[in-house]
């Protein structure tokens, strides 16, 4: 009895003593079974047909189990169709013909470098410095990085990868830390090869220093120059705004295709270990999309608080150059020139959806406007043409024979002509143009600082330097100015002014000004006449006409400005130049014959003149001297003359 108890005793201490351990295999799923057994023999466990399923881990099924045996073989299989048998090997990867085996050798975590050990960049799965350490269990990795300085709102992630590669890696995705304070950290990475489990665990070990980063663009090829370059070298890196506190990044000119997504991201210190897009994407990127083809202009900003990226997108026209040709070579540099320069090259304005040239400091002549006009169309860098007439700009439509313009031409490549310039409705494909900004140049007389005005088209703007005048005859020699318009204000159209400048032979430009702009200067009288086209003006029965001009004093440099009969003409008639102003007085209203009437209201020219040397008439005729009796002289003497109703002293 006491042998047979012993040996029954050994038997369950060796029954008792057997260990069993943890098995665990890999498989690739090539063949995209929708489920992955897994069968195995030649342990101490029996296992029915088809086996067990396997957990898939992204692209990579697991199984693991526990046994008191090696097992010999395994078979992976659908239930259906099936691998051959194959031998097992604990912690290998099959894929889906059975013919190729992967055999663990190292397991690495790859990630954001700033969390990782080592200097290489982020997502180095070649890094042996973040290699992790096996343990006694066979199946439990770990790896310990310290020193590591994280930062308040910054996510990094990480996974574990099998032999130095992206075969096999752990999780499906990518894992995350983040943490609630800037500081320095220890971080202890653990792997559970028999499931796929990856962790990180972190304490806290100092604080941080201060932290100061780059932002970078980067993203598809046709919108950031380079494919998804986070270096320096690609010259995408954002610049702060101090106003709002964003980064801002443009890209000038990309030429992107019509209805088209392109992807693009934020990164971090020119590394992807830390790169922001917008989650709500399949791809995790943030997305630009174009409505049509051509040139934009890209505008990206970025919140480092929120992490939030925005974008304007700016149509600049088609991919293709447009420019502008005809005559005459006043305006064009060349008769029809066809060479694609850039001074007749095409603007795109986003707002008005159209392409636009502007050409400054035409000067229109008579002839240019009344009888060529100015011809043009538009070609493109195709070498095609648009419009199937020329676009003809002339008095018709706005160019008139006088002023300094800045024309503007505008076109549309889809636009449609309709009927023909003839029949009045003609409408090219360049189909207007705009000279609303047009400088009137005003000259003050090299002899006085004098000159007269008139625009019966436009309202001008009086610039610094100059005022102008209405004026009004009530009696004797003097005519009165009523309204004066200073610096900044504005003359309305029609309205005939006398000019008063600082400065002599100086040119003073005046600005076209909407008619919203006038000012108003009440009820006035004004005796001054203007005249757009020029010419010889004869005076009606009853009247006298003057022009404006003046008398030299006795000094030979003092003048005295003042309307007088042209010379010859007793007040009968005036010839004037465009755009000037001549003064019609009725002969009712003079007490005697006067040819010559003085500014009143202290305005004289230079003051009041105490001395007169000669008459001299420029133009003008002042044909009435006389002495203190009235008696009249044929021309000045020594004393005091009566010189066109004004008292001057000859020594």
């Amino acid at each position: 009895m006491k042998r047979i108890f012993t040996l029954t005793l050994l038997a369950l201490l060796a029954i008792g003593g057997a260990k069993a351990t943890t098995y665990y295999v890999y498989f690739k799923n090539s063949s995209n079974w929708s489920t992955v057994n897994c069968y195995y023999w030649g342990g101490k466990s029996s296992v029915s047909w088809p086996g067990t399923a396997m957990t898939q881990v992204g692209d990579t099924y697991v199984f693991s189990f526990t046994d008191t045996g090696t097992p010999t073989n395994v078979i992976f299989n659908n239930g259906s169709s099936q691998t051959s048998d194959l031998t097992f090997t604990n912690g290998a990867t099959y894929n889906g013909s059975g013919s190729t085996l992967y055999t663990t050798s190292s397991w690495t975590i790859v990630g954001t470098n700033t969390i990782l050990n080592g200097s290489s960049d982020s997502w180095t799965v070649t890094e042996t410095a973040n290699d992790m350490t096996k343990g006694t269990d066979g199946y439990t990795y770990t790896l310990t990085v310290t020193d590591k300085t994280l930062e308040k709102g910054i996510t990094y992630e990480y996974k574990a990868a099998m032999n130095h590669a992206w075969d096999v890696s752990f999780p499906a995705g990518n894992n995350s830390i983040t943490v609630d304070e800037t500081a320095v950290y220890t971080i202890v990475y653990t792997l559970n090869a028999a499931t796929g489990a990856v962790s990180a665990e972190l304490t806290k070990t100092g604080e941080a220093a201060g932290i100061s980063h780059t932002y970078t663009v980067a993203g598809a090829e046709e919108i950031c120059g380079t494919s998804w370059s986070v270096s320096a070298d690609a010259g995408n890196d954002m610049v702060k705004n101090e106003e709002t506190q964003l980064y801002e990044w443009t890209s000038a000119t990309v030429t992107l295709a019509a209805s088209t997504t392109y992807g693009l991201k934020v990164a971090l210190d020119h590394s992807w270990g830390v790169s922001y897009g917008d989650t709500s994407t399949e791809d995790g990127n943030y997305h630009v999309t174009t409505d049509k083809a051509g040139r934009y202009t890209l505008y990206v900003s970025f919140d480092t608080t929120t992490h939030a990226i925005s974008h304007t997108l700016t149509y600049l026209g088609a991919d293709v150059d447009y420019y502008i040709s005809g005559e005459p070579t006043s305006f064009f540099g060349a008769y029809w020139d066809s060479s694609k320069s850039d001074d007749y090259k095409f603007q795109y304005d986003s707002e008005k959806g159209l392409y636009y040239w502007t050409h400054t400091g035409l000067v229109a002549d008579t002839s240019l406007v009344d009888n060529t006009g100015i011809r043009l169309k538009a070609y493109d860098s195709n070498g095609n043409w648009y419009g199937s007439q020329n676009y003809i700009i002339n008095k018709d439509n706005g160019l008139y024979a006088h002023g300094d313009y800045t024309v503007t031409i505008y076109f549309d490549p889809n636009g449609t002509e309709t009927g023909s310039q003839e029949e009045g409705t003609f409408q090219q494909t360049i189909y207007s143009h705009s000279s609303e900004q047009i400088n009137i140049v005003a000259t003050m007389s090299k002899n006085y600082a004098y000159a007269t005005l008139y625009y019966g088209d436009y309202n001008l703007e009086v610039p610094e330097g100059v005022t102008a005048n209405a004026a009004h005859y009530t009696s004797g020699d003097k005519i009165d100015f009523t309204a004066t318009w200073k610096e900044g204000e504005v003359i309305p159209k029609g309205t005939p002014v006398v000019l008063h400048g600082e400065e002599a032979e100086k040119e003073y430009t005046f600005n076209v000004e909407p008619d919203d702009d006038v000012t108003s200067k009440g009820s006035y009288e004004n005796d001054l006449l203007g005249t757009d086209e020029g010419g010889t003006f004869e005076a009606a029965d009853g009247y006298y006409m003057y022009g404006l001009n003046y008398i030299y004093a006795e000094d030979g440099e003092t003048k005295i400005a003042g309307f007088y009969w042209q010379k010859g003409t007793g007040g009968s008639k005036v010839t004037m130049k465009a755009h000037k102003a001549y003064l019609t007085l009725t002969k009712d209203a003079i007490t005697s014959t006067r040819g010559a009437i003085f500014f009143g209201n202290g305005e004289s020219g230079e003051g009041e003149t105490t001395g007169v040397s000669q008459v001299t008439g420029h133009g003008s005729q002042v044909t009435n001297i006389f002495d203190l009796q009235g008696r009249k002289l044929s021309k000045v003497q020594r004393g005091v003359n009566i010189v066109g109703g004004k008292k001057v002293l000859v020594r």
